[in-house]
């Protein structure tokens, strides 16, 4: 527990609690509770009123999470405070949730005239694990914060794979001090691999794919050592082999979009956690968002795009890798010309494409990952443009595509707002 607060406990500790859970087979309750336009009392009334309406929101909160059994609450981030109530049922959560809701609303914050409410997110870890449920009840949190001052719970038909999703800056990235690392990996027990990271609360996004390799990671982390720490028992897990988990081949990534000049990415200042968790939300399609929002995260360079990833009827997903052998008699400025005409003319304008990840290569070979949506037909007749624009630039192409099965897990900008305040 927290000096400061000793009924409530940190996010170290809430994982912790978490992980107990789900290897005892604990069925519970989860709660993600947000105070409503916390900028704005910042803002308006001054940090240190902040503050006490911070200390008042968590005294409250903790005390009436300490009257259920075997329940517990934690601060997870600046104005955002989780709750965990063990063995108890969906409805028990949304009655606590409630009363923590309406005390708040009605309390006075010692002299300030301050009106202060909360948004709240309810889901229950029946036939999820508890970590999934924690993302449904921030996926809830999310939906709740488009009125406010509500209680939501989760509702699977609110939050699909498909819609609107913004595509966050890459230099959002870079000042958290995070790279995002693709990897394709090839394992022996397909479902055991997926079973191992729905219980992980690493920074992956996983997808199954079809082709050269059976799983695609995504990684958002900040150093190779993470990523492999995060990689490498997975790969384990999974039966891959050891040297393959001990090394497996990944992209440092570097997002080149259609719809802006490649590698032109506008500056940004290092945004707020609130900021951060929205953003991280509508990157993974958990929270709806109307044009005002979408202007200001534009204005301020937090995103370059917003992707409709509704898929039309007989469309799908795919990854192709591209290592492009360069010509040896070539000087570096000159194939780096090439290289830039083949996405500037081919890649970038095509509709298929929505996405270009940069890889390391080598010397003599430039390798990177598009990210294609169409037909069987049309994604064979884009290798094919691939391989003959490639050719006429003296580019020797070596493509091997990856078609997208399913999804198994979304974690992947589930710790984009752990920073300090």
């Amino acid at each position: 527990m927290t000096k400061e607060h000793p009924l409530l406990g940190d996010k170290s500790d809430r994982d912790d609690y978490v992980q107990m859970l789900e290897t005892r087979r604990v069925d519970a309750t989860v709660l993600m509770i947000d105070v409503d336009s916390f900028k704005t009392i910042n803002d308006n009334y001054s940090h240190p009123v902040g503050d006490k309406v911070l200390a008042a929101v968590r005294r409250l909160t903790g005390s009436l999470v300490a009257t259920y059994v075997d329940a517990k609450a934690y601060i997870v981030g600046g104005d955002e405070i989780c709750a965990v109530l063990a063995s108890h049922n969906l409805q028990e959560g949304l009655a606590l949730a409630e009363r923590i809701r309406s005390t708040v609303s009605e309390h006075r914050i010692d002299d300030l005239d301050i009106s202060v409410t909360l948004t709240i997110g309810v889901a229950t870890a029946i036939d999820v694990s508890v970590s999934t449920a924690l993302e449904h009840a921030d996926a809830a949190l999310r939906n709740g914060k488009l009125r406010k001052n509500c209680v939501v719970a989760y509702d699977a038909s609110a939050v699909q794979p498909e819609g609107r999703r913004v595509v966050i800056n890459p230099r959002v990235f870079e000042v958290l001090d995070k790279t995002l690392r693709l990897a394709f990996v090839t394992t022996r027990n397909y479902h055991r691999a997926g079973d191992f990271l729905r219980r992980c609360n690493g920074a992956i996004k996983c997808l199954g794919v079809m082709g050269p390799s059976d799983l695609l990671f995504f990684h958002l982390g900040k150093t190779d050592r993470q990523f492999f720490a995060e990689v490498q028992p997975l790969m384990i897990e999974s039966g891959a082999d050891p040297l393959i988990a001990s090394y497996p081949p990944f992209f440092a990534a570097i997002r080149i979009l259609k719809f802006h000049n490649y590698r032109a990415f506008p500056e940004v200042n290092t945004p707020s956690n609130m900021e951060l968790r929205d953003l991280a939300a509508a990157a993974q399609g958990a929270l709806p968002f109307d044009e005002s929002l979408e202007k200001e995260w534009r204005e301020d360079g937090l995103i370059l795009a917003v992707e409709d990833t509704t898929m039309r009827p007989g469309q799908i997903e795919a990854y192709m890798t591209v290592a492009l052998s360069l010509p040896v008699d070539l000087e570096g400025l000159v194939t780096e010309m090439l290289v830039h005409k083949l996405l500037a003319s081919v890649v970038l304008p095509d509709h298929r494409v929505f996405s270009v990840y940069e890889g390391w290569g080598s010397v003599r070979t430039v390798q990177f990952v598009i990210r294609t949506r169409s037909t069987p037909a049309e994604l064979f007749g884009f290798i094919d443009d691939i391989h003959a624009q490639s050719d006429s630039l003296g580019l020797q192409a070596h493509t091997a595509t990856h078609a997208v099965i399913d999804y198994k897990t979304f974690h992947l900008y589930d710790n984009l707002h752990q920073i300090s305040q």
